[in-house]
Order: C-alpha cells, then sequence, then structure tokens
C-alpha cells in the first residue's frame, strides 16, 4: 500500500517527523566528527568567533553594558533569554537544540515554497529529499555561530510572508517581520532583503496600493522599531550615528 502522506503534502507532522530525524542524526554526527571544538562542559561547538557573539552578554549580565559590542545582538538575544534560566553550558547546548529545530522547521518550510512557486506538488517531494540529502546547513546546526539561525529565519520569514500575503494575516505578516529583523540582527548583510521584500509587496497587482502599502509597513515595523532603539543606544555609547 502507498503511504498516503507522500501524496498530502500539506500534511505537515509526517514531514517534520522525518525532518527531524534526518536533522537530528546529522546534528549527533557533526557534534562527534567536526572542526570546531566544544570547551567547557557542554556539547555545543566552540566557533572561531563565538566569544564575539556570546561574551557581550556575559558582560552585559555581569556589569549591565553590552561590550564589546563588535556584533549586533541578534545571536546573543536568544542567549541572553536562556542565561535568565540557565548557566553558561546549559545555555549553550539549549541555544543549538533551538537550531536544530528552527533547521527541522526551515527545511519542511523550504519544500512547501518550492511546491507553491512551481504549482507542482511533486516540487515539495523532490525539494525535501535533496535539502534533507544536503548537510551544508546542518553543520552549522550545533555550532555556536549565526550560519544556522540565519538561513533557518530568513526561510521562515519567506514562508510567514506567502501565508500573510495570501491571507491578508496581521498577524502572520507581523511574524515574517519579527523573522526579517532576527535575521538583519544575526547578519547585517541581510540588510539588503527588505529591499526585494517591499518590491515584492508593493508590485503585488491582487491587491490594491493601500492594501499593498500597509502590508509593507506591518512587514517592516518590527526592524524600524529594534533598527532605531539600536540606533539610539549606539549614538548614546558611541555619540555618533551607526546603524547595523
Amino acid at each position: 500500500m502507498r503511504p498516503t502522506f507522500l501524496f498530502d503534502t500539506k500534511r505537515p507532522w509526517p514531514w517534520l517527523l522525518i525532518a527531524a530525524v534526518v536533522k537530528t542524526v546529522t546534528f549527533l554526527y557533526f557534534i562527534d566528527h567536526n572542526h570546531a571544538s566544544a570547551r567547557g562542559d557542554h556539547f555545543a561547538l566552540d566557533f572561531g568567533d563565538t566569544w564575539s557573539y556570546l561574551d557581550p552578554i556575559e558582560h552585559l549580565i555581569a556589569e549591565g553594558s553590552y561590550t564589546p559590542d563588535h556584533r549586533m545582538p541578534g545571536y546573543g538575544a536568544p542567549y541572553f533569554l536562556l542565561r535568565m534560566v540557565q548557566d553558561p553550558d546549559h545555555a549553550k547546548n539549549t541555544l543549538v537544540v533551538l537550531q536544530l529545530v528552527l533547521s527541522v522547521l526551515a527545511l519542511y518550510s523550504t519544500a512547501r515554497l518550492a511546491s507553491h512557486l512551481s504549482g507542482r506538488p511533486w516540487a515539495f517531494v523532490a525539494t525535501f529529499s535533496v535539502l534533507c540529502a544536503c548537510m551544508f546547513v546542518s553543520a552549522f546546526d550545533p555550532q555556536l555561530a549565526t550560519e544556522s539561525f540565519c538561513a533557518s529565519s530568513i526561510v521562515l520569514m519567506l514562508h510567514t510572508l506567502l501565508i500573510g500575503s495570501r491571507e491578508s494575516s496581521v498577524v502572520w505578516l507581523l511574524i515574517s517581520g519579527l523573522f526579517l529583523a532576527w535575521c538583519v540582527f544575526l547578519r547585517p548583510i541581510c540588510a539588503l532583503i527588505p529591499l526585494t521584500i517591499a518590491f515584492a509587496l508593493l508590485l503585488r497587482s491582487e491587491t490594491g496600493l493601500r492594501e499593498r502599502a500597509r502590508s509593507c509597513l506591518v512587514v517592516f515595523l518590527p526592524f524600524l522599531v529594534l533598527e532605531s532603539t539600536w540606533i539610539v543606544r549606539n549614538h548614546q555609547v558611541h555619540g555618533g550615528f551607526s546603524p547595523l
């Protein structure tokens, strides 16, 4: 008998389960066979610049200031929340487990996007299969670096943007905006993405200009609020205009 879930790609749970198994196996593989290292009593892998993301958070907790601030706090923010309830080693472990969870969701979301953009259900299965076999992004899941979160946040931003646009849902558009803001704060080069998103929303022909402008505002609102706060903070600390 044919497995019916293979022909019902809109049912997420069987696919998410497969993705979770595949991603977990590769997660454990890269922990055991890695070029990074686990320093301390944690299995999360320290990367070359891990300190530049997490040390400012430790200084913020201990001394009350985000120092040194060579990095935007996109990666440090979830670590800070975890440090409120866990010690450093457990917080690092939990952080990479969260990377694994989002990576699983992003794998499914990418396949769903492929199916929608192509208009062909088989594109879901093909994309899902290729992503399960591709270990490039999976290699970053157990590492204390921005790559895993950034890749996942971009995919989830696009998927939630698609849902919000099709359903004219403020909630989904706002969620998309949060992912957009987060990926920029993770890696500032992603600041190029909002321009593309703005064109995509404004050029939609199935809605009026006012509706399109409202969608743009909702999507960009989280980034505008967070970036404005960051600019004000940088002006107070450094005495100048320092976006991103």
